[in-house]
């Protein structure tokens, strides 16, 4: 296993960074990670424990669809992901917490698993993981900065 965190000031409170990263992730999503084609939702909304969708992926010129649920769901604190592959299986949450003059505290926490053969790949997952997640917390924290 692969792990990584971020954590970044977002000058916005956690109730707007949330409805960005958590209520409305379905189509905010691609708009931080380019990789990200669409997400097809599997589960009625809203977004809540339990809820399943598609992320249909494009990278490295192959497209791929990815199968994830939502495992943590608290309002404006926290949500978290797991995604699930033949290949790989991925963690991600998303914490939450208030900071001095409206604005957030966000911790970004990723944990990777190659699977199968692919674990071969640890050593270059764990090289390129930290330099992909700071590229899409910094588009998903300026994203839910820009303006409205």
């Amino acid at each position: 296993m692969v792990a990584y965190e971020a954590r970044r000031r977002v000058s916005r409170s956690p109730d707007v960074v949330f409805d960005v990263i958590g209520t409305h992730v379905y189509e905010n999503h691609p708009k931080w990670e380019s990789e990200v084609v669409e997400i097809r939702p599997l589960t009625e909304p809203p977004v809540r424990v339990g809820s399943r969708a598609i992320m249909v992926r494009r990278e490295y010129g192959r497209r791929s669809e990815v199968p994830y649920e939502v495992t943590e769901f608290e309002q404006d604190r926290k949500i978290a992901f797991r995604h699930i592959s033949g290949q790989m299986d991925f963690d991600i949450a998303f914490l939450l917490a208030p900071a001095a003059e409206g604005n957030s505290d966000l911790v970004v926490q990723v944990r990777a698993t190659p699977k199968g053969v692919f674990r071969l790949f640890t050593p270059l997952v764990a090289r390129t993981l930290p330099k992909t997640s700071e590229r899409i917390t910094s588009q998903m924290v300026a994203l839910v900065e820009s303006p409205r």
